[in-house]
């Protein structure tokens, strides 16, 4: 093996720092804020925290508060919140509206019928005339869940407590409509009621638009919010359920994908020993299953060149939510893959269709699974599950696509056959939500790890017996408004006899994208990925090119798998050393949100390698 290159050493280096600085804040500290906030934005839920100048467009709404630190805040559409500045002016300009306004060490400008108000190096504040306007009913308060258990009672004095409950709630829901719209009124009327204009200044030139709003002028609800970095302090369990505000045009400044979500119902897949695949399906957590007890999930279709049909039918029943206690079981006879999280459906299919790159390795797999998991929050979820599957070896079916007709498909490897009996344990901690900096800029920002345990045993009827591990962290870290560096830290380790099925692979797709699919195999795995994203946005103008908006993604890998024979978790990770470690090198062009992405890697641990390329249509991880 060659010695691993030192820009390994380099990006680990990065990689460590990125996790300790988080989000760059410039020169001001968490205590400053939290002060101001208290001061001035008290009861505030959600603020978007900027430096340097800031201006919201014409046309344009934002919602929620705003600090501006060193810098002017110019107002010239819509801010339905309070903005405080500091080290810097406010100025509200002709058809802008604003709730408050609070200039510290700097003033307040606009013109009208607001001029009496002075220019001072405090505080301006509009809306002083608060006891003008008509008081702000409370909301009102929803019912107290009924406990069981307390004193003699049944489950039947149990039932009771809980239809009362349902009532009550229908009668709150009814009184948080007659709220919702009352204080859609009040804010009616603060609008008409506080109309400023401001007289332009010679500091902002009015054609001196922010690039993202000049690119969709019709479409005025969907702009959003550009800064240099952006928090939200509280955003509570809102994402999940707050339709009516998402149905209004209101963008969060974090937005998270909802644990239940519509899927279709159609199924296709297209791979080298089913052929084409075609069925229906029915996916676990899907949306008309927000509020039942039960969810009923699975899929039945035929494999039309491998002639059989597939099926999988489970049931989970469902305590607790919106933090889930969920038991449910399953029976199914699939074509199985330990490849997912290498290339997902879409795109795998996608490949084998068109280009004949099947990037999976398959078995059929028969039998049924119990699993008992429970959501600790939103983001924090622990599973255990006990399998029991009967494993056999499927060939290749098909060798056509449609650009490369006559190219055979890699040939599908063979797997121990036999019957596998385990029990498995599992967490996952997703805290990964999206940054909008402009309509068409987005960048992912948080964690996503997951470590699971799987253990076979031949006193459980199995024909196997081993003990398999993997663990694996994610990073998506923003560094600036078009940066982004994602990181990815992947090990994996099994003891006992492994059947060929569990084995870690890595090379090529996902992995170590300048070397071979699936170069290295063994039952030992570590793999490193490190992406640093950068956004054409940042370019005065990057209409010149084809793809508007695009990023510019270079990559590192490194990582290695091999076997060794071991039956203790004390010995895992024995038999490698640095230096057998591979490492690839690469860049990538793609769109903005990652519809579309071409990879072009080497390997700069192996002399005179060949250049890989890779068209994705996803994530690399």
């Amino acid at each position: 093996m060659f010695r691993i290159h030192t820009t390994f050493i380099c990006l680990l280096i990065g990689f460590l720092g990125a996790f300790s600085t988080g989000f760059a804040q410039d020169d001001e500290s968490n205590e400053s804020i939290e002060s101001i906030k208290q001061r001035y934005l008290p009861g505030s839920k959600s603020v978007m925290i900027l430096t340097g100048n800031y201006r919201i467009a014409e046309g344009t709404t934002v919602s929620g508060d705003i600090i501006v630190f060193r810098g002017d805040l110019v107002v010239g559409g819509i801010l339905n919140g309070r903005a405080v500045v500091t080290d810097g002016d406010i100025a509200v300009k002709q058809n802008g509206q604003i709730d408050k306004a609070i200039a510290i060490k700097g003033k307040v400008t606009y013109e009208g019928n607001h001029s009496d108000f002075s220019d001072t190096d405090g505080q301006e504040e509009l809306l002083d005339d608060a006891d003008e306007m008509e008081t702000i009913p409370a909301p009102p308060s929803p019912p107290k869940v009924p406990k069981f258990g307390s004193g003699d009672q049944s489950w039947r004095d149990f039932d009771i407590q809980m239809q009362a409950y349902k009532d009550r709630m229908e009668a709150f829901h009814h009184e948080m409509e007659q709220f919702n719209s009352r204080m859609d009124e009040l804010t009616r009327k603060l609008n008409q009621k506080y109309s400023y204009s401001y007289k332009s200044r010679s500091d902002y030139d009015e054609d001196d638009q922010d690039e993202d709003y000049e690119d969709d002028e019709t479409a005025e609800d969907d702009r959003t919010h550009s800064a240099s970095f952006v928090r939200v302090d509280d955003p509570g369990s809102d994402w999940r359920n707050d339709r009516k505000r998402r149905s209004s045009g209101i963008k969060y400044f974090l937005e998270r994908e909802p644990r239940y979500k519509y899927t279709n119902f159609f199924l296709f897949d297209y791979n080298r020993v089913d052929g084409a695949y075609i069925g229906a399906k029915i996916d676990r957590h899907h949306k008309m299953y927000e509020h039942k007890p039960f969810e009923i999930y699975g899929e039945i279709g035929y494999a039309f060149s491998a002639k059989a049909f597939r099926y999988q039918i489970g049931l989970d029943k469902v305590w607790n939510r919106p933090y889930d206690f969920t038991i449910g079981g399953e029976a199914h006879v699939l074509t199985g893959s330990q490849d997912e999280w290498l290339v997902g459906n879409v795109e795998n299919a996608f490949n084998a269709l068109l280009l004949n790159r099947d990037y999976r390795d398959y078995y059929r797999k028969e039998g049924f699974s119990f699993e008992a998991s429970q959501q600790l929050n939103d983001v924090l979820k622990v599973s255990a599950l006990y399998k029991i599957d009967n494993y056999s070896s499927l060939d290749n079916e098909i060798r056509w696509s449609l650009f490369r007709p006559k190219q055979e498909f890699r040939v599908n490897p063979a797997i121990d056959e036999g019957r596998m009996s385990s029990y498995a344990g599992m967490v996952d901690l997703n805290t990964v939500s999206t940054v909008r900096t402009g309509k068409k800029y987005v960048k992912r920002v948080g964690w996503i790890l997951h470590a699971e345990a799987e253990r076979s045993l031949k006193s459980l009827n199995s024909d196997f017996e081993f003990t398999r591990y993997m663990v694996s962290a994610v990073r998506y870290q923003p560094l600036s408004r078009w940066e982004n560096l994602d990181m990815r830290l992947m090990a994996g380790s099994a003891t006992g006899i492994v059947p060929r099925q569990m084995l870690f692979n890595v090379g090529g797709i996902s992995t170590l994208r300048g070397h071979d699919f699936k170069a290295f195999s063994g039952n030992q795995m570590i793999l490193t990925n490190v992406e640093y994203r950068l956004s054409s946005g940042i370019l005065k103008n990057d209409r010149i090119f084809p793809l508007h908006p695009f990023s510019v993604i270079l990559f590192m890998d490194n990582g290695y798998a091999w076997r060794n024979q071991i039956y203790a978790a004390k010995d895992a990770f024995k038999g490698v050393h640095l230096s057998d470690l591979e490492t690839d090198l690469g860049v990538g062009f793609g769109d903005e949100k990652n519809i579309f992405r071409f990879d072009i890697a080497k390997s700069v641990s192996e002399k005179n390698s060949d250049y890989k390329f890779n068209v994705r249509i996803n994530y690399a991880f």
